[in-house]
């Protein structure tokens, strides 16, 4: 890259390359340079501004970021994107009434960006409001019938306020459309585990699930508690040792892990695992 910016000096394309594969490799200070020494050539590129905020948000710069991506015009076809941006930030920081409003002002604009529906949402469902995170999802499913994420997203909802069934039958359309829908198998199995409930049948959802992603730290966790839930204490040891491998610090995993060990009369690993867990 630092050929390329000596032969290219003040190439803003080039530049423009160069931040965008940092940014991908997860390089973002290099990236942000990149990006900001574009911008001295030329203020007006907007896009490469929403880069440069992206890259110190990512950066854990979050104050130089907001800071970028307020200088985004709002003549820009750029400024629905930093504002997106913004809005994520603000709710980081705990500024939720702030990020839902411009939400809310970017949903008319984007009345079928399903990743707008569910940000609402989750705001709305940290603020303690769960009916308005229901019905703003319901919206989007109004408007896009057919969005898995949209689905999925409010069946979770359902399933946090214990409707159970009506978080299942949100779920199950999706998997007969598309048999090998992985998020909809692993929440059906997952779901259920946690019910106690067909767990034949999440076990079957759950197989699949692993044929699909076999390294999924997710499924081997899911499949372990499945196992525990029908008292297969020694399958569930061995699925949840694979989930450990695979999510060395997922505490979910380390205090399922715990569960199984004192159901095996392994006083002492419980104890080590539950502190870990902790």
């Amino acid at each position: 890259f630092g050929t390329l910016r000596r032969t290219h000096p003040g190439d803003t394309e080039t530049l423009s390359r160069i931040g965008e594969t940092c940014f991908e490799s997860q390089r973002y200070g290099r990236a942000a340079e990149a990006f900001a020494e574009a911008l001295e050539t030329d203020p007006k590129l907007h896009k490469l501004r929403v880069w440069l905020g992206a890259s110190r948000y990512a950066d854990a710069q979050p104050d130089d970021a907001l800071r970028e991506l307020e200088g985004v015009p709002v003549s820009s076809k750029w400024h629905d994107d930093s504002r997106r941006l913004v809005a994520r930030i603000l709710v980081e920081q705990g500024q939720l009434p702030k990020a839902l409003e411009i939400f809310e002002s970017l949903l008319p604009r984007r009345p079928t960006d399903p990743g707008l529906y569910r940000d609402l949402a989750h705001i709305h469902t940290q603020m303690g409001r769960f009916d308005d995170a229901v019905d703003v999802l319901r919206l989007g499913l109004e408007r896009m019938a057919d969005e898995p994420h949209l689905r999925l997203h409010l069946a979770a909802l359902y399933a946090q306020g214990g409707d159970t069934h009506g978080a299942i039958g949100r779920v199950e359309p999706l998997l007969r459309a598309n048999p090998d829908h992985f998020p909809s198998l692993i929440f059906l199995a997952r779901t259920l585990a946690e019910r106690g409930e067909r767990l034949e049948e999440a076990e079957r959802y759950a197989e699949k699930a692993q044929s699909l992603r076999p390294n999924s730290a997710e499924v081997a966790a899911t499949l372990g508690w499945i196992h525990f839930k029908r008292a297969r204490w020694e399958d569930a040891l061995i699925h949840l040792q694979e989930a450990r491998r695979l999510a060395p610090r997922s505490p979910d995993v380390l205090e399922q892990l715990s569960a199984v060990h004192r159901k095996l009369g392994q006083q002492a690993k419980a104890a080590l695992t539950e502190a870990q867990a902790n």
